[in-house]
């Protein structure tokens, strides 16, 4: 399982991946299945959607990426809707 962040004008969103591998996505019958509505929902997943306030906190948040700069929003929405991770003992 992995997750997609995805940046759109109206906000945040995370997707929860299944069923996929990195090393055969590339292959012709994996970009067959994606293409296939039924299939990709069955992969693809909307775990969490995080709407901006107003056009100005959107404005600010998409500045932000494109700058290289995690803001507050996003940072707050992935530590709320990632799983943590389990910690190693030493």
């Amino acid at each position: 399982v992995f997750f997609v962040l995805y940046e759109h004008a109206t906000g945040y969103s995370l997707y929860r991946c299944s069923d996929v591998e990195d090393i055969g996505s590339l292959l012709p019958q994996i970009q067959e299945a994606v293409n296939d509505f039924a299939h990709f929902t069955q992969i693809v997943q909307l775990e969490a959607f995080s709407p901006f306030k107003n056009g100005a906190n959107a404005l600010d948040n998409i500045n932000s990426i494109s700058e290289g700069v995690v803001h507050d929003d996003l940072k707050a929405f992935l530590l709320n809707n990632l799983p943590h991770g389990k910690k190693k003992a030493k």
